[in-house]
């Protein structure tokens, strides 16, 4: 057909024009056979041409596909009307499966008469997949923008809503419909509009910011918001803008008693009387309050940085080292234990020396040590006080011992005024006579030398000894006023080698005190003894009678000022003895039953020299 003809109903297209489109053609005749299609159309379908020319367009197709398009032709057939586009699936030759749109047009002879069809076929598969892509997309979008749990708010270029998703209802407490339209200014103070307005020139530019600000509730409560705006793109230009919200009321509302929480705190630590510092993991001061200032002369600006201990409580000539010279603060932090110091000494800033008692606590941030907090008191005035108390309880201890020392200086001198008899009588037995005397004169000197040990004032040193010694020391110093009230005096030592670092005449104090109260419990003919013995890492020493006992609320009452059972008691012995055993980092207990007696233990941490 190379040339177009033209009937009353009928065109005929020439084949070059049929060639020349993309569309598939066909053309079938009124039984349904394929008489006539172009190029393009096997290309479509991946069928050649002898496949297609001559066959019933059935023997194609399933049937369900045959069906659909038999509705197709039947309704042209019989209407005489053309249709397009009726969409149609079809499985190609080379297997894929192809979604197609059909159009038909009936052809007629010179009469009018039907004679068959024509039309065109498109291969719609790739817009089919694209459309279906972008319903699926449409659809997540839509799921997202609707069961997002923040607000998600659509606004024009003129900032006015354009919608809205669900949360937003329930958040602001306006109906969305009702949102739609609204300026978003109307629900801003003018600060915040003013922050928004940047946030929505940026967004307009391409450009995401976060913000917050703060919004009314419907009801006219506070809601804090942290805002993200979002550029909206389409064909490579911003259309409008996504504002994304999310209430950080609670959030705020946490910040703000942070932030108050930490004013109090730095009042507190402002305002107490105790140094107060803080160190990091490396024990360098992260913080000094006033307090530590006026205590150490130090300005917070001088340590911060700087290793707190090595500054403030370096051991340094004249002053003992606690804890064998350790950094108990890095000792804290490494073990995350807190540590506790009694009988400390922290320098100031002019040189000068200070007692001190504090206490390192390891500052805890999800269950790491992060450093720690010092926590010092100037406890020099207490200290003088306390060893004045100590002082008058050693005073107190020697005159009651002065019954007993007395009768046994007053024997040896007695036999030394006999033998200066004898010798003016006997010259020539005098070189004789001497030796005994000195022997007497060493026994008086010895007992006199033990009576100052106990009276007076020792210098502040801690040294390795065993308790077996100081235990024999003291029960040899009691031993003559035992015999003179007829106490028996019984020495049980176990584990005699066994050492404690102690200050030696505080533990002589102390076991001198215990041993006369035992001895005071007791009648004549009664018994006290004196044990040792070693037991997980600690010396223990117990002194037990056979006196009348205490009932329950005297033992409870045991340690308190100023009371006591005796007549001629202080009340003070017992909480000096306390005292001291507390500063060795050691304890005293005890047990008694009317009747039965009491025992007394106290124990110290064994020394082992490395």
């Amino acid at each position: 057909m190379s040339t177009l003809l033209k009937s009353v109903r009928n065109v005929v297209f020439p084949q070059e024009i049929l060639e020349s489109i993309y569309d598939g053609y066909y053309e079938m005749d009124a039984s349904g056979h394929l008489v006539m299609l172009n190029s393009s159309l096997c290309e479509i379908l991946h069928m050649s041409e002898s496949e297609l020319i001559g066959t019933a367009y059935r023997s194609h197709l399933t049937f369900t596909q045959a069906k659909s398009l038999l509705t197709l032709w039947s309704f042209v057939w019989r209407t005489g009307c053309s249709r397009r586009a009726h969409e149609f699936s079809f499985r190609g030759g080379d297997g894929r499966e192809l979604t197609l749109e059909a159009s038909a047009t009936l052809i007629r002879n010179q009469f009018g008469e039907p004679t068959g069809m024509r039309g065109i076929i498109r291969n719609v598969t790739d817009r089919k997949m694209v459309e279906c892509a972008l319903r699926d997309s449409e659809r997540r979008y839509r799921s997202l923008f609707e069961q997002n749990s923040d607000v998600i708010v659509h606004i024009d270029l003129n900032g006015r809503i354009v919608d809205a998703n669900p949360t937003t209802e329930k958040f602001i407490g306006y109906d969305c419909e009702a949102l739609r339209g609204m300026p978003l200014e109307m629900f801003l103070t003018p600060q915040d509009s003013a922050r928004v307005r940047r946030g929505f020139f940026y967004a307009r530019t391409g450009v995401t910011k976060e913000f917050e600000i703060l919004l009314r509730h419907r009801t006219g409560r506070p809601l804090w918001v942290s805002v993200k705006t979002v550029p909206i793109r389409f064909a490579e230009k911003v259309v409008g803008v996504f504002a994304i919200c999310r209430d950080i009321t609670e959030k705020h509302a946490a910040v703000e008693a942070i932030k108050r929480l930490s004013v109090q705190n730095q009042s507190i630590l402002e305002s107490v009387a105790d140094g107060i510092c803080g160190v990091d993991l490396n024990g360098n001061t992260v913080f000094f309050n006033p307090a530590a200032e006026q205590i150490s002369g130090y300005c917070a600006g001088d340590l911060l940085g700087k290793n707190l201990y090595e500054c403030l409580g370096e051991p340094r000539s004249g002053i003992r080292a606690v804890h064998g010279g350790a950094n108990p603060v890095l000792e804290a932090i490494r073990s995350g234990q807190t540590r506790q110091v009694r009988d400390g000494y922290f320098w100031r800033k002019n040189g000068t020396s200070f007692c001190v008692e504090y206490v390192v606590s390891p500052i805890y941030e999800a269950e790491h040590v992060t450093g720690a907090v010092l926590v010092f008191r100037d406890v020099t005035a207490q200290r003088q006080s306390e060893e004045m108390l100590l002082h008058s309880e050693k005073l107190s201890v020697v005159g009651q011992l002065a019954a007993g020392i007395a009768h046994e200086i007053r024997n040896p001198l007695t036999a030394i005024k006999g033998f200066l008899q004898l010798a003016a009588r006997q010259p020539e037995y005098a070189a004789k006579y001497i030796d005994i005397m000195c022997t007497e004169v060493d026994r008086i000197s010895g007992i006199t030398n033990e009576l100052l040990a106990v009276a007076k004032p020792q210098l502040t040193e801690f040294r390795p000894v065993t308790m077996a010694s100081i235990a024999r020391r003291v029960c040899a110093l009691l031993k003559s006023e035992a015999l003179m009230q007829g106490i028996t005096l019984d020495l049980r030592l176990n584990d005699e080698g066994a050492q404690v670092l102690c200050e030696t005449d505080r533990i002589h104090q102390v076991l001198v005190n215990l041993l006369k109260n035992a001895m005071d419990a007791v009648a004549d003919g009664g018994r006290v003894e004196v044990a040792t013995w070693v037991a997980a890492g600690l010396v223990y020493l117990r002194v037990t009678d056979t006196g009348i006992g205490m009932d329950v609320e005297a033992l409870k009452r045991v340690g308190e000022p100023f009371y006591t059972t005796k007549s001629t008691g202080t009340g003070l012995g017992v909480m000096v003895c306390q005292r001291i055993m507390q500063s060795h980092g050691g304890c005293i207990t005890w047990d008694s039953k009317i009747g039965e007696g009491t025992s007394v233990t106290l124990y110290l941490p064994q020394y082992v020299d490395e």
